[in-house]
């Protein structure tokens, strides 16, 4: 992490660059919406199955036997595009750490002395 020390002895033209790279780098990586729209899925998906157990009498529960089986095909689509959306964030949160600790060793290098 950056301290506040270490950002005080940028240059002030340093200071607005390394910020508004930060900034960039967080904004190229916006890769909540994957996860986002696999949990909207869900989210639909739950509220058919209630509107529709609630339009079935519970005599008419043999005829709804398909469009359980079919719940149960779609549940398991969103099941796997939730894996790949995870994996998929996953990635790009190891891809935005190692753009940030690049940055951070752009700006902040330590400069060692040689031994005498």
């Amino acid at each position: 992490m950056v301290t506040r020390d270490d950002f005080k002895k940028l240059k002030q033209l340093d200071r607005i660059e390394y910020s508004l790279t930060f900034k960039r780098i967080e904004e190229q990586n916006n890769y909540g919406v994957f996860v986002h729209f696999a949990y909207l899925f869900f989210i639909v998906l739950g509220f058919l199955l209630l509107v529709f157990l609630g339009m079935v009498n519970i005599t008419g529960l043999e005829k709804a036997i398909p469009f359980f089986n079919m719940m149960i095909i779609v549940s398991k689509i969103g099941m796997y595009v939730i894996l790949v959306a995870v994996v998929v964030d996953i990635i790009f949160l190891i891809r935005e750490s190692i753009w940030k600790k690049q940055l951070r060793e752009e700006y902040f290098k330590t400069e060692v002395k040689p031994r005498k």
